[in-house]
């Protein structure tokens, strides 16, 4: 499937409206959003989080979310080649995944060439802690899910190549040499996911006599 095969639940809306709004007041659609005041369920009034001895730094500066945290590559490597003192990186939450019992985040490292091994490549990275809604909480990010015993703290598997798979709709991780340039149809669980792609259906009933 291509990008053009998808047309995005917005499309559905104008034959479909009836079930166009029973989707969008669903946690469906709140599956996968940007991250912004109205989406973002966390708190972030400076507050510091601390595990395996490394701290977070959450704040909210007007309208953003940003963290302060070790830069999640040097977990990465290999203990006898990685600098003792580990980098710390300042950057962005662009995206949230889940707004029903818990709240995960995505952040991009920064841009600047001089980062540490590398620059931004397009990858989104899970912050290391999750907001449990009810609880109004911070937990660590591995004792949020069932899984394995951990002997890395930070998980490296970016949004752009596992959670897109089930979050969101058509998104094509588009890995072009070492770089991401990943496009998506919707963010979150949308129309087409269940559906399939729609350009097909779109083209087909253009004509309102074909719709009657």
């Amino acid at each position: 499937l291509s990008q053009e095969d998808f047309v995005s639940s917005a499309t559905c809306k104008s034959c479909h409206p009836g079930e166009y709004h029973s989707w969008h007041s669903s946690f469906h659609r709140t599956m996968t959003q940007p991250a912004t005041r109205e989406n973002v369920r966390g708190d972030f009034h400076d507050i510091e989080l601390t595990k395996f001895g490394h701290t977070c730094r959450l704040t909210q500066r007007s309208d953003e979310y940003w963290v302060e945290m070790t830069d999640p590559l040097w977990f990465g490597q290999e203990s006898r080649s990685r600098p003792a003192n580990p980098p710390r990186i300042k950057t962005r939450i662009v995206m949230v995944t889940g707004s029903h019992h818990l709240q995960t985040y995505w952040i991009r490292r920064p841009s600047d060439p001089s980062a540490y091994l590398r620059p931004d490549d397009g990858a989104l990275l899970q912050l290391p802690w999750v907001w449990l809604i009810e609880e109004q909480r911070w937990v660590a990010t591995e004792d949020s899910f069932l899984s394995p015993p951990i002997s890395n703290p930070e998980n490296l598997v970016p949004w752009n190549t596992s959670c897109n798979m089930c979050h969101s709709v058509g998104t094509q991780p588009h890995l072009e040499s070492t770089r991401y340039n990943s496009q998506t149809a919707d963010l979150g669980i949308a129309c087409e996911a269940c559906h399939g792609p729609g350009a097909a259906h779109v083209r087909a009933n253009q004509s309102p006599l074909a719709r009657y």
